[in-house]
This record gives structure tokens, C-alpha cells and sequence, in this order.
């Protein structure tokens, strides 16, 4: 059995994706999204904007991974989604990677992207 993910590419660091309680603003399939079971976070460091300040992981690659508890309308973008989270977990040094596709998200499993969550310790979300 496959698990369901969204894989998204994001410029957001750690401590904003706590603050929002999840990850925005994507113009997601909301039915679509709202069906996968957890969101694997990519880090972009080359998006316009991305301030170098920020703690950052390497370009690509993954940090993060979010059990998916709602999909709902963005707190700062209309017509865009924020994808909530109820817990995470920190992906650290994992071999899983943005695979370079053009778009900012794209539908998976963890299973093809080799995310076990046997290996993972997830935390709860803080609070809003």
C-alpha cells in the first residue's frame, strides 16, 4: 500500500511554516492535496526574495516532512492554499531531494520518494 505526499518546493524556512502552522501559498488541486497523507518540504534558496540570512538547508533538499491535517484557503494569498500540518518531523541529512522539476509542487508516495517513517520521529506542530 502506497503512502500519499506532496512534494512542494519552498523558499519558507523552518520557523515561518510553524508560525503559519503549515506551508502557503500554493495553488493546489484542494481535493487533490487534500488527499495526500503527508508533505515532503524541498528547500529553494534560488527564489526571488530568499534572504541568504535565513537558516537554510542546501538547495533541493529535503528538511522537512508535515502530516497533512487540512488544506485550506491561504492566510496571505487569494485563491492559494495552506497545506496544515497537526505534527512533523526534521528530515536532516535524508538522501531525498527535489528532483528538479519546474513547477513548485508535484503528487507522489513516500514510498517512491524513499521516506520510512518507521525512521522518523515526528513532533506536534506548535501552537498558532
Amino acid at each position: 500500500m502506497s503512502t500519499a505526499a506532496i512534494m512542494i518546493f519552498t523558499s519558507q524556512p523552518p520557523d515561518e511554516i510553524f508560525k503559519a502552522g503549515g506551508s502557503q501559498s500554493w495553488r493546489v488541486n484542494r481535493q487533490h492535496a487534500s488527499q495526500c497523507e503527508y508533505a515532503i518540504l524541498t528547500q529553494n534558496t534560488k527564489q526571488m526574495g530568499f534572504a541568504a540570512s535565513r537558516p537554510i538547508f542546501s538547495h533541493g533538499q529535503a528538511f522537512l516532512i508535515g502530516k497533512i491535517s487540512a488544506v485550506v484557503p491561504s492566510t496571505d494569498s487569494a485563491g492559494r492554499f495552506l497545506i496544515r500540518f497537526n505534527s512533523y518531523a526534521m528530515l536532516g541529512d535524508r538522501k531525498v531531494r527535489w528532483p528538479g522539476y519546474r513547477g513548485p509542487f508535484f503528487y507522489t508516495t513516500l514510498e517512491v520518494q524513499g521516506v520510512a517513517l518507521a525512521f522518523l520521529t515526528f513532533k506536534p506542530m506548535p501552537a498558532i
